[in-house]
Formats: structure tokens, C-alpha cells, sequence
């Protein structure tokens, strides 16, 4: 998709099984519209094409060509880059060293590029570039036991960016290559790249001569610098300054783990037969060892320096982390995306590369569309946080830095109440509004079990409606404020781990929610005192709320003070008028305060490294909604039956109310 500053960005279909052209296309209308559906609704959408050699031969063929070209069409998708890496099988068999293979000594890789580059020219819009990445020259294995080779890749590279500036005069369009780095490849480093492409220009004068480097250059992949320890602001500076092309940026992610015990145990859930897991060991910037792949990382019984770290070539997803006790290296992308919003234009190309899903250990593998929708939202909050993107650019709902007063990136000149293009849905999902309904809920029981109003005549204990509309009114308020408040606590957190969240992507400013949050905190507070409520149960329910949202990322046992909350929202409204706290009402609240911790206890593993959040996402949600059902069954303990389906009917209510707003 097109976003700001001339960016498209796009996730590569390599992570999909398909060699033929029928198989590529298949996975096209099985995955990527699926997909397209969720990220992308009523826009262009575009497509990170995989082909093999054999998937290329196969569209060139024939009027395949135009039948793919009338499908992008028809589907309003459009195609501006191609993965021209892997030149035959990449899935479901052994990939390893051979997916360098053909390297760029052969004419077998200059004809597969320039052929690539012949169907992108028909495939990519009009005012659109044109990229290919393709591998980093050759594998070291390969040059080591052939140093002859780097004569003959030099010269294929000058034939083959004559062929691209060709095709780029004749059709208008700014095409480039990507040559790109990897761990244990002839480019592997930045500095290893800087000194290849010189080498390459004294050695080809046309390099020069013809500007080929225009039409030749670097596909900056995060997980491979990440793994070599680089700095992404030293390394595409570097880039920058030896006048190389930034031909595509590849957001991905790569495993990091001490070498201890437990880390090379867990590691063994990673070794797999299909690709390569090079090990690169160091601290901080200095690299001291490196191995090819995983399993001779693991053999190696040479014992691990303290401050040792492995970084493996493992691509792991971007929207969440690996778990205990691994780490990942998302700071990098997240440097990398510092870095392009401070040079706009340096690099319109990026790419989303998690190729990985089918090796993925069971625990980090969500179903294929949820796990490149959740990268999708990942990516562009963190983009919008940049202005890279707009507000709300995914047509999906939306180190670990615990500091709140981190900066979150959010646009800096934007009017503090801005909702951008969000609306009011923005506010509501702040305010967790998908959980009104057990608010509600709560306030009715605590009104009846506590009678501090009294029963209306003939309804089985149901208080009169306008008391109860005003206190769920105020109540809900108050939840609103807390809740918003608990995202401008979290900023800091959510700008690194939930990007889609409303002020990391942007939104709305973090001090306009809280200023929003303020006065919602402030007026639903002041309405339960105006109806009577006690002024000590209202700070009380303020400061506990306050406490929660300000220390519940640093502490398991805040789960009580988001208990507590609800407790002393139910203590206010029973200091009404009237009211006390018999029995059942103390019954009532303990059974609440169990439920709230024990729901508690299992959201905070929502988003914990490794977790299968998907699943616990909506576990919490579904158990917010089942509140009431506390509420309904104390109330018929007491015989208010026409409450306790009141009660009842808040379940089905919340549901649907979560479908609106978010509750968690």
C-alpha cells in the first residue's frame, strides 16, 4: 500500500509455499486477498511478489502474463517489488547454503533476474519503481573453494544493471537491484558491502561510466545487520555516504539469547532441515565467533563468556516477542525506521520478510492471515508514529522499556484533542467501552445488594431508574478516564510492543488523552459524590485506579489494585443514601475480587514474550464479558430476580459491545 513520503509497503509471499506459477497464484487468492480484505479495505493494495525461476518461465508464458495483470485489476492490488532471492524450492525441503544457488557467477542468475525484471515492468503502476532483492553475491563456502568467482560476479553485475537501465529507459520506470546482505555471505557486513560495490567500480569502469549504480544496489535486510551486531543508523549512514542505492528495507526480525544453559535448550525448538541459522556471537558492537548455522552453534562446547550473546538468523514475527528466554531484535528495525524518518525519500521500498511461519516453533505460530494482519498493524503504528504513515492506515482494530515518559513518537504539531481520520472509535476503544456493559452491571448488583436505594414497588428489587441511570452514567465515566489513563501510562511500553495502540500510531496525542482522561476521571468522580457517594470511597477508587495505571507494568501484584477497583467502585455506590454492607453485599464483592484477579492474572500473559496472544486476547475478553454473571447470581441469592436478569442480559450485551470497542 502507498503511504506517506512515496512509501509503499508490502509483505513478501515468500513466507507461502509456491514454485509453479499455478501454486504462486493459488497462494495469492488463498492468503494475500484474505488479507488484503482485513489491511487494506476500500484502497490499493500492494503485493510483495515471490517468483521462482520456474514461476517466472511460467508466467512469461503465453497470456499468463495478462491474466495475472486483469486479476491485480480486478482486485485493485498492484506489484512494485519482486523476491528474486531464492531461484528454486524455498519450502518443504532442504533449502540451507542452496538458497545462494545459482550464485551471481552464473549466467543462470543474470538470465532469472533480467527476466524478472521484464515481467515487473509490466506488472508495476504507472509513477511507480520497480525493485528485485536478490542474494549477496555468493555464499563464503562458495568463494572459498572457488576465489575465481568474484571476476565473473563482477561482470554479470555490470550485464545485468546494463540490462536494468535498459528496460528502465524504455518504460519509464525507476527500476533497481537489491543485492542483499547476509550473515556468512560475501556481503555480510556494511563495511563488507561498501568494499565489494568499490571493488566492483574500479574493476567495471561501465559501474561509472554508465551510473549503473543507479540501478544497482543494496536491499537493507534488518534481522541479517541485526544478527552481525551493526548499528542501523552507523550502518545506513555508511550506505549513505558511499553513495550506494537503499534499493528496499526488509522489516524483519532476528532471535537473541544468552548462551546459557537454558538458552541453548530452548534454542533446540529451533533447529529445523529447511534453512540456513547462521549464529553470530558478540557483545554489543563486537562480533567474536560465528558459525553457519544453529546445530554447530549448539555442538560447540567451548564455554560462553558472561556478557556473551548469540544473535540467530531466524526470523521471528514482529508483533510479538519470542518468550523466555529470548529476546529479539526489533530495536533495530526500530533504528532502521528512526533512521528513514529522518532522510524522507532515502528508501520508498519496504517489506515485510517472515518467511519463516512454516518452522516456527507451535508457540510463536498464530494462523497465517492473523499473523501478517497483527505484522501489518505492528509495522504501520510504528510507521505512523513516525509520520511515515497516516493514523489509521491498517483497516484493522487495532527491551522491555516500562518507562512511560519515553518518547513515543507521536506527531509533535498535532492539536492535543486530534482523532486524525479514527473518529470517535478512537476515544471509545481508550476507554475500553466494550466493557460499559459490566460496569453497568456492577452498579445495578451493588445498588440492590447494598439497598442504598430502594426497591420501586412490585419489581422484585429493582430500584428506580433514574438513580441507576445516574450512577452507571458516573461509573462508566470513571472506568473510561481509568482506562484511558492506562494508555498514557503505557506509552512508552506500547510504542516498542503495541505500535497499533492509539498513541504510538499517533491517533490522538498522549497529552490529549490525558487531558481526556482527566475529565472524564474528574466528572464521573464528582457525579457519584453529587448522588451521595462518600468523598473518601471516591479518592480511594481514584487513587487506586491512578496506582494501577502508573505501576501495573512493573508489578504482578497490582492484579489486587485492578481488583480493588471494582471493589471500591461497588463500596461508592453502597455509600449512598441508605445503603450499607450486609452480608451478601460482602459475599458479593469477595466473589468479584477473586474473578477480577484471577481474569487479571491471565491478561497480563496477553502480550508476555511467547505467549499465544491471539488466544488469550479473546479469553480475556470473553471472561470481561461473563462479569455480570457474578453480579446475577448474587442478586437471585437474595430473590431480586427481575436484577438478576438484568444482570444476566449484560453478558450477551457485552459481547456485542466488544465487537464495537475494545475491551482489553
Amino acid at each position: 500500500m502507498k503511504l506517506n513520503a512515496g512509501i509503499h509497503l508490502a509483505y513478501c509471499t515468500n513466507v507461502h509455499r509456491g514454485e509453479t506459477w499455478a501454486e504462486t497464484f493459488a497462494a495469492l487468492e488463498r492468503h494475500v486477498l484474505p488479507v488484503r480484505r482485513r489491511v487494506a479495505p476500500g484502497r490499493s493494495y500492494a503485493i510483495g511478489l515471490r517468483l521462482s525461476q520456474r514461476a517466472a518461465a511460467e508466467l512469461a508464458q503465453g497470456d499468463a502474463l495478462a491474466a495475472f495483470r486483469r486479476w491485480l485489476e480486478r482486485h485493485d492490488c498492484y506489484v512494485f517489488t519482486i523476491n528474486g532471492f531464492p531461484y528454486g524450492s524455498f519450502h518443504g525441503t532442504r533449502v540451507k547454503e542452496q538458497v545462494y544457488a545459482p550464485d551471481w557467477s552464473t549466467p543462470e542468475r543474470v538470465a532469472y533476474t533480467v527476466q524478472l525484471f521484464e515481467l515487473l515492468v509490466q506488472l508495476v503502476p504507472a509513477g511507480v519503481g520497480g525493485s528485485v532483492s536478490t542474494v549477496p553475491a555468493s555464499f563464503k563456502g562458495f568463494i572459498a573453494a572457488d576465489p575465481g568467482r568474484r571476476a565473473a560476479i563482477f561482470a554479470n553485475l555490470t550485464a545485468c544493471g546494463r540490462a536494468i537501465a535498459a528496460l528502465a529507459e524504455k518504460s519509464g520506470h525507476d527500476l533497481h537491484l537489491g543485492l542483499e546482505p547476509e550473515p556468512c555471505c560475501l556481503l555480510e557486513t556494511t563495511e563488507e558491502t561498501v568494499d565489494f560495490f568499490n571493488a566492483w567500480r574500479s574493476g567495471e569502469r561501465a559501474v561509472d561510466a554508465e551510473r549503473l549504480l543507479r540501478f544497482v544496489g543494496v536491499n537493507y535486510d534488518c534481522c541479517h545487520l541485526a544478527v552481525e551486531f551493526e548499528s542501523p543508523r552507523a550502518g545506513l549512514d555508511q550506505l549513505a555516504a558511499a553513495g550506494l542505492r537503499l534499493s528496499k528495507l526488509h522489516l524483519s526480525s532476528a532471535l537473541r539469547v544468552k548462551p546459557d544453559a537454558a538458552g541453548r535448550q530452548a534454542l533446540a525448538a529451533f533447529v529445523e532441515p529447511v534453512y540456513l541459522h547462521q549464529v553470530v556471537v558478540g557483545n554489543g558492537h563486537d562480533v567474536r565467533r560465528r558459525y553457519v548455522d544453529l546445530p554447530d552453534a549448539l555442538a560447540d562446547a567451548t564455554p560462553a563468556r558472561p556478557d556473551d550473546e548469540w544473535r540467530v538468523h531466524f526470523h521471528v514475527p514482529l508483533h510479538a516477542e519470542p518468550g523466555a528466554p529470548f529476546g529479539d531484535t526489533r530495536d533495530h528495525l526500530v533504528g532502521a525506521l528512526d533512521w528513514l524518518q529522518a532522510h524522507p525519500g532515502a528508501c520508498t521500498h519496504l517489506e515485510m520478510e517472515t518467511y519463516t511461519w512454516e518452522v516456527l516453533p507451535q508457540p510463536l505460530r498464530l494462523p497465517i492471515e492473523d499473523q501478517l494482519v497483527r505484522e501489518y498493524e505492528w509495522t504501520l503504528g510504528a510507521l505512523a508514529g513516525r509520520g511515515l504513515a497516516s493514523p489509521g492506515s491498517a483497516g484493522v482494530p487495532a527491551r522491555n522499556e516500562d518507562d512511560a515518559d519515553e518518547d513515543v513518537r507521536a506527531p509533535r504539531k498535532e492539536n492535543p484533542m486530534s482523532t486524525a481520520s479514527s473518529g470517535i472509535r478512537v476515544w471509545f476503544d481508550l476507554a475500553r467501552a466494550g466493557n460499559f456493559p459490566s460496569v453497568a452491571s456492577n452498579v445495578l448488583a451493588a445498588l440492590v445488594l447494598s439497598a442504598a436505594v430502594a426497591a420501586a414497588p412490585g419489581t422484585a428489587g429493582f430500584p428506580p431508574l433514574v438513580p441507576l441511570l445516574l450512577a452507571i452514567a458516573a461509573s462508566c465515566l470513571v472506568y473510561a478516564g481509568g482506562a484511558t489513563f492506562n494508555d498514557v501510562a503505557d506509552a512508552g511500553f506500547d510504542a516498542r510492543h503495541r505500535p497499533e495502540r492509539a498513541i504510538p500510531r499517533g491517533a490522538v496525542t498522549r497529552a490529549g488523552a490525558a487531558w481526556v482522561a482527566s475529565v472524564q476521571m474528574v466528572a464521573g468522580l464528582g457525579g457519584l459524590v453529587a448522588l451521595g457517594a462518600g468523598v473518601g470511597w471516591a479518592l480511594g477508587l481514584a487513587a487506586t485506579i491512578l496506582a494501577y495505571d502508573w505501576i501495573h507494568k512493573r508489578w504482578v501484584g497490582s492484579v489486587v489494585l485492578m481488583a480493588g477497583c471494582r471493589v471500591l467502585l461497588a463500596g461508592a455506590i453502597a455509600s449512598l443514601p441508605g445503603g450499607g454492607f450486609p452480608p451478601a453485599f460482602l459475599y458479593w464483592v469477595a466473589a468479584l475480587f477473586v474473578y477480577i484477579v484471577a481474569l487479571s492474572l491471565i491478561a497480563r500473559w496477553e502480550y508476555k514474550p511467547g505467549a499465544p496472544a491471539a488466544r488469550i486476547g479473546r479469553s480475556v475478553g470473553r471472561l470481561l464479558a461473563f462479569i455480570p454473571l457474578i453480579d446475577a447470581i448474587a442478586l437471585l441469592l437474595v430473590g431480586a430476580w427481575i436484577p438478576a436478569m438484568a444482570c444476566a442480559a449484560a453478558v450477551p450485551l457485552g459481547r456485542l459491545a466488544q465487537r464495537l470497542a475494545a475491551s482489553t
